[in-house]
């Protein structure tokens, strides 16, 4: 093996990382390392000897071996190149209801420092943006993007994608015209988050190991901290406390963020605003994947 066979797509803030934890509890699942390889979106031009050798260096014969770059399912350069480089892998993709997921964007730019703004009022920014044509297709795509993800930290500035990360249907949509559907798998957040088991034996199935392999501690991983610890994760971040600390303390530390206290609250007019305008992208999302996705219009 000299390349992945899956590929964790996306969307942001939707539960990615906690399915790449979840996945790597079995014996014959290896994922990458870190977990999200920039490979696809900005070191393509390297080639995948490099990809291999940089992020999957202590891979030790498992059979299923994947990565999981949330912003891959939203570039659509980004498409074609899987489809060049690995048209067998298997794709999975999680979604979550787009008002919340924007929410949760939001936030977690506001957690690093990078976002001034109000919710609303990057809303509306991010709103105008859409109207100039900002859009990541073909190489015109990639040398936008490329102008926009900072050298240093590889995290994007002077740039919102709120909204437009929310447009699932569109983004199945290239994907599907590049890959059969039995090479993807959709889940939604909300089941992930009512039976988190049952969602990762069904993807290990999918990957094609053993599915009934004994399942551990399924805490949520990545979730957005509270406003009560903002301050304390930042002097944490800040001290490298993190660094320090085993993994497995790390991930329930990190958990405790996001229960200790209370998160921002999304205002009415906001939520009504955002419910309206994802509609039709509701709609065509609910057409193509069969399911009912009412529960999102509230």
């Amino acid at each position: 093996m000299d390349r992945p066979n899956f590929l964790i797509l996306g969307a942001a803030k939707c539960g990615t990382t906690s399915l790449y934890e979840y996945l790597a509890q079995h014996p014959d699942v290896y994922v990458s390392e870190p977990k999200e390889p920039v490979f696809f979106d900005m070191e393509y031009e390297k080639g995948l000897p490099y990809y291999w050798s940089k992020y999957f260096r202590n891979w030790n014969g498992e059979t299923a071996v994947g990565e999981a770059r949330p912003i891959n399912l939203f570039l659509p350069f980004v498409a074609t190149r899987i489809r060049e480089s690995v048209p067998d892998a298997r794709l999975i993709v999680i979604l979550r209801n787009p008002v919340e997921r924007a929410m949760s964007g939001w936030w977690m730019q506001r957690c690093y420092g990078q976002e001034r703004l109000s919710f609303p009022d990057a809303m509306r920014v991010n709103l105008e943006n859409l109207h100039v044509g900002n859009v990541f297709e073909r190489d015109e795509g990639f040398l936008r993007w490329k102008s926009v993800v900072s050298p240093l930290d590889l995290r994007t500035r002077s740039i919102r994608i709120y909204l437009e990360t929310g447009y699932y249907a569109q983004q199945l949509k290239c994907y599907r015209s590049l890959f059969p559907e039995s090479q993807m798998k959709v889940v939604l957040f909300d089941d992930l988050r009512r039976d988190a088991p049952s969602v990762v034996r069904e993807l290990w199935e999918f990957l094609r190991v053993d599915p009934t392999v004994p399942l551990g501690e399924l805490l949520p991983v990545n979730v957005g901290i509270t406003r009560q610890m903002l301050p304390i994760v930042k002097f944490a971040r800040y001290m490298k406390i993190n660094d320090m600390l085993p993994k497995w303390i790390g991930s329930r530390v990190h958990y405790l963020t996001s229960v200790i206290g209370s998160k921002p609250k999304m205002d009415p007019a906001t939520r009504r605003w955002l419910v309206e305008h994802y509609e039709p992208h509701v709609q065509e999302l609910e057409e193509l994947l069969g399911r009912d996705l009412s529960h999102w219009r509230k």
